[in-house]
């Protein structure tokens, strides 16, 4: 296989590898959004318990969800983290192959157009000087 091919190739592996590691962040941060949804929601009850008195008994129940909640999202963005330093490192490798990529190109492409020269002026040197040009 060419060199520009295998480019190719690395280039469309690191895109999907970016895209997988984007999906999973945003998966994370989905789950890390619910957990804060609930842990508030907890904190609102709570709230509410303590103002009315015929739910006092569930304030127990509500301060160890909080609790948990509270870990869960600790648990949670710590991953988040992890998940963004992940997506940084592929973007930084789909992008250097990117770059490679339009490197190869443009060498490519200025192979093509210097070919293109040569074979121009062969073919003006090919007429002689003897002859009138038109």
């Amino acid at each position: 296989m060419k060199k520009h091919d295998l480019v190719k190739r690395l280039l469309k592996i690191r895109t999907f590898k970016l895209r997988g590691e984007i999906a999973g962040l945003k998966s994370r941060v989905a789950a890390l959004d619910d957990v804060e949804r609930l842990w508030s929601e907890a904190r609102c009850a709570a709230a509410e318990a303590i103002d009315s008195g015929a739910a006092l008994t569930d304030l127990g129940a509500l301060g160890e969800a909080r609790l948990a909640n509270g870990r869960r999202a600790g648990a949670l963005k710590q991953q988040v983290m992890a998940a963004g330093k992940k997506v940084n490192h592929a973007k930084q490798l789909h992008d250097s192959a990117s770059d490679l990529n339009k490197q190869l190109c443009a060498e490519k492409l200025a192979r093509q157009e210097h070919a293109l020269e040569l074979e121009a002026e062969n073919f003006f040197g090919w007429r002689g000087p003897l002859e009138p040009r038109r």
